[in-house]
């Protein structure tokens, strides 16, 4: 709670001293989006955004919470069956080598989760950045292409102008 306390500050002390100018910048932007996840796209207007991030984030979280507690597990059956400590019933059957290879598989699987947790976390700040750069950018009706053949000759020359 205290966590979210000092993070709610934090964004409001930000908000207060971004706010002295008319234009949030793209920094800006990527600052706020890296205190609180979606508070970039909620600045740049994509609300439809944030419950992709949370879901993202969410999703990694519960894969990395739940590899982790598997892993401990076969991780703490194969200690205990090689310090003959008391065993965990429900893994009787499972042999030795059968451990070894489970709590490989669950602990390469809790890493790939805690790499797409922060990819998910870095994608969502370079996406609020991106999104306000292109806030700028003119996009004018007038984008043509022409086709000329100004040498009577078998070579065409290609002219794209943006105007």
């Amino acid at each position: 709670m205290n966590k979210f306390i000092f993070l709610f500050f934090c964004f409001f002390t930000f908000n207060i001293s971004f706010s002295q100018s008319n234009e949030i910048t793209p920094k800006e932007v990527a600052i706020y989006s890296s205190i609180l996840p979606g508070s970039g796209q909620f600045i740049n207007k994509k609300f439809w955004k944030i419950p992709i991030i949370y879901t993202c984030l969410g999703t990694c979280i519960y894969f990395a919470s739940d590899n982790n507690k598997k892993y401990n597990t076969y991780k703490d059956e194969f200690l205990n069956r090689q310090n003959n400590s008391d065993l965990n019933p429900e893994l009787e059957n499972t042999s030795s080598q059968d451990l070894i290879v489970l709590k490989d598989y669950y602990r390469r699987n809790r890493d790939v989760s805690y790499l797409l947790l922060a990819l998910s976390y870095f994608i969502n700040v370079i996406d609020a950045s991106v999104d306000r750069h292109l806030m700028t950018f003119d996009v004018n009706e007038d984008l043509s292409m022409s086709i000329n053949n100004s040498h009577n000759s078998f070579f065409f020359e290609l002219n794209f102008a943006i105007n």
